[in-house]
């Protein structure tokens, strides 16, 4: 039961980070598409 808690958590913490990741991509493309336009 232990050992599975574990991975989950894992787990879960990997999902974030995809998450994080792709977040700061759209952020930081977002951005810069509006810097590019001067807005």
């Amino acid at each position: 039961m232990k050992g599975s808690r574990v991975e989950s958590i894992e787990e879960a913490r990997n999902e974030y980070k995809k998450l994080l990741e792709e977040g700061w991509e759209k952020t930081y493309r977002f951005n810069s598409y509006f810097k590019k336009n001067g807005y």
